[in-house]
């Protein structure tokens, strides 16, 4: 009687009961939050600092999702003059076609209760 040869110690095989192909990102909450924010305010631009307040993110979590985001093609990050004389340009983001198919691929109910997401 022959038996299918074990996967070495440490190695998991694979499940046959997963559908092949390949596999769906799940992005973290904070991530679907800034879609999902920049999502319901698109077309309108928005800058870092309205993003943090809007998701209640804090800079160190909000800027690398936003730079993240743009290096995948997500976002567009374009400079704007500062309003004010003497302070420096500011980033305004908004989301590129791909971005706006991600964020729309979200469901409803993975951004139930977080803060400034409307849906």
């Amino acid at each position: 009687m022959s038996h299918p040869p074990s996967s070495p110690p440490g190695i998991i095989p694979p499940r046959s009961d997963l559908p092949a192909g390949p596999v769906l990102w799940v992005h973290s909450t904070h991530t679907r939050a800034v879609l999902q924010t920049l999502l319901h305010r698109h077309p309108a631009p928005m800058h870092g600092y309205d993003l943090s307040k809007a998701t209640d993110l804090k800079s160190g979590t909000l800027y690398p999702i936003l730079k993240r985001l743009h290096e995948q093609g997500h976002l567009n990050a374009d400079w704007e003059a500062s309003p004010h004389p003497g302070k420096p340009p500011r980033h305004i983001y908004t989301l590129t076609a791909s971005g706006i198919s991600l964020a729309r691929e979200t469901p409803e109910w993975a951004t139930k209760g977080i803060k400034g997401v409307l849906i």
